[in-house]
């Protein structure tokens, strides 16, 4: 067996600690204090506000002790705070001044940017309701969106409030359902009519949280009316690459999207780019309708590099490479990141048959959320205490009722 490793520590500087090579500010350790003095044990909620001491924290002694590092504050009345070697580790800070990310961020691998002819020869399985949370949240992830299967439509809702609550949008009800059958003319012409819906985003017209959408198929009994999905990741991705000063413009010049709900009397409106970056200049987002564009407002001398920056990206996601189709089958639910993926749905003809689909919205946040508990549950047992109720996370499918 082999034998652990020994943490190390120095303590040659007079504003910061180094443990294991970490270099770790005495302020910043004051303020992290982890006793109840200053953290609440069962809600986690800060209570010591590191703002209001007279002077910045000295430290009176600091040592290692065991697996932990121990401070004695030189404070009146006397305060030790303990900091487990683990947690030190796990929320070290000494990084590259560009690099964001946090200790207790979930590391949930790399994404794959793919196209039509990749996810073709690698098209993943539909799954049952009853697949591992993991399994799910990871491959939301990778490819950006999950098949399910065998799904009834009265499961819908609580499938999804087994994760997180239902996003509302500007559809109003909380599981919106648009049903086309030969008898049936509605006011919703692209969703009941049969016209094709080019690949695009949802609820460009809200400030909205990256979401991923719920597309549950219900009945599908028309001609016609495949779905489409493309990696707008990847067409950005490719623009970047190949049309440099054009993904300038699409990543830096902002639109004005909009959209309208006579139930609410709410009139939205947002102002972004077709992809957004992030602080470190990675794709974020892709934004992109031509249903909720608002009046085209682009300073006249931009406008017509604009346009030109447009129909590329345009051309890009209406072109067969990068456009998987494929048909959803009653009982199919399509989980989509509608903050990668557009979509969109070939012609049908309503004539035929029976369509009937039902959508609802989920924040992303609440998939991630939900894995970093089951991940950093034994940070919390172990060093605020056993917290009630804590247990392992399963799959929000039939297993659970």
């Amino acid at each position: 067996m082999g034998t652990a490793k020994m943490s190390t520590l120095d303590l040659n500087h007079e504003n910061y600690v180094t443990v294991n090579g970490k270099r770790f500010h005495y302020i910043w350790l004051r303020d992290h204090d982890r006793s109840e003095k200053s953290l609440h044990p069962t809600s986690l909620q800060r209570i010591f506000d590191v703002s209001q001491l007279s002077e910045p924290p000295k430290p009176k002694s600091v040592k290692l002790e065991g697996d932990a590092l121990v401070i004695e504050w030189a404070e009146e009345p006397n305060h030790q705070s303990i900091y487990p070697v683990e947690w030190l580790m796990q929320h070290t800070y000494d990084r590259p001044s560009n690099d964001y990310t946090t200790g207790t961020d979930v590391d949930l691998g790399d994404i794959y940017l793919w196209d039509a002819k990749w996810l073709t020869k690698n098209t993943p399985e539909r799954l049952e309701l009853s697949v591992e949370y993991e399994v799910l949240l990871h491959q939301l992830h990778r490819l950006g969106f999950v098949l399910l299967k065998n799904m009834k439509a009265e499961e819908l809702e609580p499938f999804i409030t087994a994760i997180g609550p239902i996003y509302r949008t500007l559809s109003g009800p909380k599981v919106w359902r648009v049903k086309s059958t030969p008898q049936v003319r509605d006011d919703i012409a692209s969703a009941k009519e049969g016209f094709a819906l080019l690949p695009h985003t949802d609820n460009t017209a809200h400030l909205v949280p990256p979401i991923i959408q719920f597309l549950h198929c219900v009945e599908n009994a028309i001609v016609g009316g495949e779905s489409m999905l493309v990696d707008g990741f990847r067409v950005a991705s490719e623009i970047r690459q190949n049309h440099p000063e054009q993904f300038r413009i699409l990543s830096d010049i902002p639109l004005m999207f909009h959209g309208f709900t006579y139930h609410s009397q709410c009139y939205f409106q947002s102002r972004r780019p077709i992809i957004g970056l992030d602080r470190r200049g990675q794709v974020a987002e892709i934004c992109y309708t031509i249903h909720r564009r608002a009046t085209l407002d682009v300073p006249f001398d931009q406008m017509e590099a604009f346009y030109e920056a447009y129909v590329l990206f345009s051309k890009y996601i209406t072109d067969p490479k990068y456009c998987y189709r494929f048909r959803l089958e009653p009982g199919d639910c399509l989980l989509t990141q509608s903050h990668r993926l557009l979509h969109g749905r070939q012609a049908f003809k309503p004539d035929t048959g029976e369509r009937e689909m039902q959508t609802a919205y989920l924040a992303w946040e609440h998939f991630v959320a939900r894995w970093r508990f089951n991940t950093n549950q034994h940070l919390f047992a172990k060093n605020y205490g056993q917290i009630n109720n804590i247990s392992r996370l399963e799959s929000p499918g039939r297993s659970q009722r």
